[in-house]
């Protein structure tokens, strides 16, 4: 349900109890109002709680140990937050790998078949990053990594908002006020993002999908107090006019790293898709036109999850946990 009872002044103060994006945040000084706590937060205290929540869901042990995965493109600085982070809950020990290692680790079960080079291509609703793997003798090795962190699916969501929802609704209602005031329009623009993102994950199964509000929710009014709807359908093909821009860009990260490893798409053994935006039929046609025809029989579910779990299957918890545990 997309901001119900929403009110345009409320979302431009940003003074809410509910906050998203604070991962891209990590390891600097930007903090986070909450009117509820009556204080803020910085983003490891906001990762912190989401640590918290996850180890509430394991009732018969007490958890103290725990692999965490970031970015490859994560400095330093982000990567000792998110350590901070797990301090902060009580972990005793914190490992911290790459998702493409993880993708990685996951992909090795198969990996004395899939001898040679193969391309991680990795794309989230936060960021995106292409990975060169190298498989040899059932030992899975990262060559090289490029992408872009604050690249992700979200400005896909994005741009449907601008390209599609805007114009309908600047056709079909009085929203000059809201066109005018910067802050109002990027407010405006963000509660249709909830749609734009379903629209797009359907148009990866479906040739065209009808796009239309919710009797239940509640939009706003425009400047005449008439309650904003959508009512607009969009195929596969105008999504790929919109869109291809965007995915050429992570394509030509792909290109650049190829090259500067003297590797063509020809050469590889694998292109393997990490991130549930690659089911997306338009990526999979541009990468196989440009690159290869990526792999799609492995899972892509949960990938980064079972990488990080076969990561922890082969780490020796340190003393000071297991003697804590025993204690416990």
């Amino acid at each position: 349900k997309a901001f119900n009872a929403w009110k345009i002044e409320e979302l431009k103060g940003r003074n809410t109890n509910c906050f998203i994006g604070f991962t891209r945040t990590l390891g600097s000084d930007i903090k986070f109002s909450s009117s509820n706590a009556n204080r803020s937060f910085s983003s490891e205290e906001l990762l912190a709680e989401v640590i918290k929540s996850l180890r509430s869901f394991v009732e018969d042990e007490n958890v103290e140990a725990a692999v965490i995965t970031v970015p490859a493109a994560f400095e330093m600085n982000q990567i000792n937050a998110v350590s901070k982070a797990g301090y902060l809950v009580g972990l005793k020990q914190i490992e911290i790998i790459t998702e493409e290692y993880a993708a990685a680790l996951f992909y090795g079960l198969d990996s004395k078949r899939n001898t040679g080079y193969s391309l991680l291509y990795k794309l989230t609703s936060s960021s995106f990053s292409c990975t060169l793997i190298k498989s040899e003798d059932g030992i899975i090795k990262i060559i090289d990594s490029d992408g872009n962190q604050f690249f992700g699916s979200k400005i896909i969501d994005e741009t449907i908002v601008e390209n599609i929802f805007i114009p309908f609704l600047k056709n079909n209602f009085s929203i000059n006020s809201i066109l005018k005031d910067a802050e109002k329009l990027n407010a405006f623009k963000e509660i249709w993002q909830p749609l734009a993102e379903d629209a797009k994950n359907r148009l990866a199964n479906e040739e065209e999908f009808f796009i239309v509000t919710s009797l239940y929710d509640e939009y706003g009014v425009d400047d005449e107090g008439n309650e904003f709807e959508l009512d607009i359908k969009i195929n596969r093909d105008e999504l790929k006019v919109i869109i291809e821009p965007l995915i050429q860009q992570t394509i030509n990260f792909c290109n650049e790293l190829l090259k500067r490893n003297n590797l063509t798409g020809n050469l590889l053994k694998d292109i393997i898709l990490v991130g549930k935006p690659t089911l997306s039929p338009i990526i999979r046609q541009m990468l196989e036109v440009q690159i290869k025809k990526p792999n799609t029989s492995i899972e892509i579910d949960n990938i980064l999850v079972k990488g990080a779990a076969i990561f922890a299957s082969r780490k020796d918890l340190e003393s000071k946990v297991v003697n804590y545990s025993k204690n416990e």
